[in-house]
């Protein structure tokens, strides 16, 4: 049917004119070229904007890497920051059991010290008090000794003026 149709078309003096100016413009189409100004413009348009939104595309692709790099090198400073403030707490901690050790050490040592200090006073004073109280017993003595002295004395003069007498 579609054939018979186009058969009777052709056999058509209106349609073999149209025909024929549709093959010359097609034809000259070809040769020609069917460009339009605001195509053209549209298409050289498209191409920079795709040119731009590939240089976009790889721009954000290098800024993800450069993120993710500068992440990374974050992570790993922190991490060293981490570990350099551990030992440092470790460092500091051991440090302040030693000072505390030796503080004990120290407080235990004074301790003795002053007990031995406080023994050594004692027995001082003990030997200051039998020092005074032989210094005591020796003055008695000593008074003792004087108060003989003065009767021997004594006696000696009494007894001196009859000594003569007797050796005549």
């Amino acid at each position: 049917m579609l054939n018979s149709y186009f058969v009777t078309l052709l056999k058509g003096k209106v349609t073999m004119k149209y025909l024929k100016m549709f093959l010359i413009v097609i034809v000259m189409m070809a040769f020609i070229g069917c460009e339009n100004a605001e195509l053209i413009d549209c298409q050289q348009e498209n191409n920079s904007l795709m040119a731009a939104n590939n240089n976009l595309q790889r721009d954000v692709e290098q800024g993800k890497q450069a993120l993710a790099k500068q992440k990374t090198d974050s992570e790993a400073m922190q991490t060293r920051a981490m570990q350099g403030i551990t030992t440092m707490l470790t460092k500091q901690e051991k440090k302040t059991n030693e000072l505390k050790v030796q503080v004990a050490t120290a407080k235990k040592e004074s301790e003795a010290l002053r007990k031995q200090l406080v023994s050594a006073n004692m027995a001082a004073s003990k030997q200051v008090d039998a020092v005074r109280a032989q210094a005591k017993a020796n003055a008695k003595l000593n008074a003792q000794v004087a108060e003989l002295q003065k009767a021997l004395e004594a006696a000696k003069k009494a007894a001196a003026p009859s000594a003569p007498e007797t050796a005549e």
